[in-house]
């Protein structure tokens, strides 16, 4: 068994397979996500403004501060708007995930990230996103979160 902080990993290695159960706060962490529905709240809002081409609303209707933040962040960098387009439909449908199960963005962590990606392969109504979005919805939503959201 493999500890760390607030989650413990017990490893099953049976050549070739590896099976993982994560426990965090003791309890086991497995979501059905067969039954999870993620409504389309929230929406990625085109704007005319130069320093912001685009706002990401939360379902109230308000900026996410977090994204509001990236995406200024990437135009800092010198990205393109169309960039900063697709890094905020990827964070669109995180932040619905992270809404639909009820946790915070702030205290999403690999488990989550994990759950998010397996819902990925499996929405929409039985189908699933095409390859290129799911990879690229999964690396934004990794190397773009601060490093104590996955923090666990």
């Amino acid at each position: 068994m493999t500890e760390h902080p607030g989650v413990f990993v017990q490893v099953s290695c049976l050549w070739p397979v590896r099976s993982w159960i994560v426990i965090k706060d003791g309890k086991s962490c497995d979501r059905d996500l067969s039954a999870l529905v993620v409504p389309l709240v929230g929406r990625l809002l085109a704007t005319s403004e130069r320093y912001e081409p685009y706002r990401m609303l939360g379902p109230d209707e308000v900026g996410v501060g977090p994204v509001t933040a990236l995406f200024r962040d990437l135009l800092a960098a010198g990205r393109a708007e169309a960039t900063v387009r697709s890094y905020g439909m990827d964070l669109l449908r995180w932040f619905r995930f992270l809404w639909a199960i009820k946790v915070p963005w702030n205290q999403a962590s690999r488990i989550e990230a994990r759950d998010f990606s397996r819902w990925l392969r499996s929405s929409r109504d039985g189908g699933t996103y095409a390859a290129s979005v799911r990879a690229h919805s999964v690396l934004v939503t990794w190397n773009h979160a601060p490093e104590w959201t996955f923090g666990v």
